[in-house]
């Protein structure tokens, strides 16, 4: 059988469910899932801490897998589970000069971690707030721009990342210790929520450059857009933003929002660093 006839093959059959071909989503994935009820039952159980493993690791109720976890619950297969992770970007690899964590956390700094927000304890943070940008993009395929696939471009460009502690499944947070600037990305089925806690251009510019690269990295086309929704909204519900009056940025026409106090730092700081960061045409969402 050919190469392309294989692709054929795998493509047939992950469509039916009885195996699990994650070249499809991600090509430089190389292995084929031939038993994908076992597969995701081992997920499932990893994600939630059945075995309680989180006992022997405490770091695991923030997201903070140590690689002897996974080799402790998926035993020879561990390097087949974490790749696959990596693959659909709930996992990456992480040093411990990156984290921070509780005084009642230890750390091996000689070994080796993942962040996994999947494996976070604590419950999903869906409070909508007005006075952060979000991100809406055209597709809602769940292992893009996620908190993942943030954690790891931001960690690897901000000047002084830290990994912030949290248990929220939903949420990463990540401080730059250079500008003192604390970073929470709150990942929700309609938008991605990007909070800065003390909203300024440099900060700003990092998020919309490693939007950009979470773009280009993505093997399906992929449009966003930056948008803050109007102060005239009564936004009760995280599901009804899309539907709720926005503003896309670096544009801000209403005369409302313009002249609220409460907006003029974040206006001004994404306003800015999006005049000078532009999104490529072949990224811009329309609308």
């Amino acid at each position: 059988m050919d190469e392309n006839s294989t692709k054929k093959f795998c493509k047939f059959f992950t469509s039916f469910g009885s195996i699990i071909d994650l070249s499809l989503i991600n090509p430089n994935y190389q292995h084929v899932i031939v038993k994908p009820v076992t597969f995701l039952q081992s997920l499932d159980s990893f994600f939630h801490q059945q075995d309680g493993t989180f006992q022997d690791y405490p770091s695991m109720d923030y997201g903070i897998v140590p690689e002897k976890a996974c080799r402790k619950i998926f035993k020879d297969d561990w390097p087949i589970f974490m790749d696959a992770l990596e693959c659909l970007n709930l996992a990456t690899p992480v040093t411990t000069r990156y984290l921070k964590m509780p005084n009642d956390v230890q750390l091996d700094r000689r070994g080796n971690y993942y962040y996994i927000p999947l494996c976070c304890t604590g419950p999903v943070f869906d409070e909508p707030d007005q006075f952060s940008v979000h991100l809406l993009t055209s597709i809602s395929t769940p292992h893009f721009f996620k908190q993942v696939s943030f954690a790891k471009q931001l960690l690897d460009t901000l000047p002084e990342p830290v990994l912030v502690p949290c248990k929220n499944v939903n949420q990463t947070i990540i401080k730059n210790l250079s500008t003192d600037t604390m970073i929470t990305i709150s990942s929700h089925v309609p938008a991605i929520k990007l909070k800065v806690d003390e909203p300024n251009e440099e900060v700003s510019a990092y998020i919309i450059q490693a939007t950009k690269k979470i773009a280009e990295e993505s093997h399906i086309p992929v449009k966003y857009k930056f948008v803050q929704f109007c102060v005239q909204n009564h936004i009760t519900k995280v599901e009804s933003l899309p539907s709720a009056l926005y503003h896309r940025l670096p544009k801000i026409t209403c005369k409302k929002c313009q002249d609220d106090p409460r907006f003029d730092k974040l206006l001004k700081a994404w306003t800015e660093a999006l005049h000078a960061n532009e999104i490529p045409d072949k990224f811009k969402a329309t609308g």
